[in-house]
């Protein structure tokens, strides 16, 4: 599955497609904007308490594969930021998350993070695209994580908010992120699901 957002009008996603909706069926919030992409003209623009949710249909339970995306941070005013999470269970308020990262903004000095039991810190880049690479094996229980081509962690992947899980649900993009004085605004493009297919490593 792949999705690049060129076959959008520039406005809100939700009334064009049946594969993004907004948290617990409200509206998201996200726009396409047509004068920013990776390699294109058009992304989606996720901004502050924005909130967009990709299921997988049928859900992933098997196998190994990768789920990638492009992401941009602006430095408009340098505190913009990001978030993303995973989702074992999307069920609005009733999910159970497989696991969330969250972006810090220019202004803050803070470093991003992965939400772990043991947090990772990573530096987030601005101004640019940048690569988020997921390497999720559902079989040998590992997920690793990628960004900008740079191994940040490894965990778990069966871990959850409230239990343990073998599958991928939803991708949610939400207009978050953290810092001190922290706006969500991040722009997501090219964003791709491969592998898994019949349970067969990619």
């Amino acid at each position: 599955w792949f999705e690049n957002f060129e076959n959008y009008s520039a406005t809100n996603i939700d009334t064009q497609s049946e594969d993004w909706m907004g948290w617990d069926n409200v509206n998201s919030g996200v726009d396409i904007t047509n004068n920013l992409g990776f390699m294109s003209n058009q992304s989606i623009i996720v901004e502050q308490d924005d909130d967009l949710i990709y299921m997988f249909d049928p859900t992933i339970n098997g196998g190994s594969g990768e789920v990638i995306f492009y992401m941009y941070i602006p430095t408009e005013t340098g505190n913009e930021g990001g978030y993303y999470n995973m989702l074992h269970d999307y069920n609005a308020a009733d999910s159970n998350w497989a696991f969330q990262v969250l972006f810090a903004s220019q202004n803050s000095g803070e470093q991003s993070y992965v939400d772990l039991e043991n947090p990772v810190y990573f530096d987030a880049l601005y101004d640019t695209w940048v690569e988020v690479r997921h390497e999720i094996d559902i079989d040998n229980d590992v997920i690793n994580l990628y960004y900008n081509t740079e191994f940040i962690a490894s965990w778990v992947w069966s871990d959850g908010s409230t239990g343990s899980s073998n599958i991928l649900d939803a991708l949610n993009l939400y207009g978050y992120c953290s810092g001190t004085g922290c706006v969500g605004q991040a722009l997501y493009d090219n964003i791709e699901v491969c592998g898994f297919n019949n349970n067969t490593d990619i």
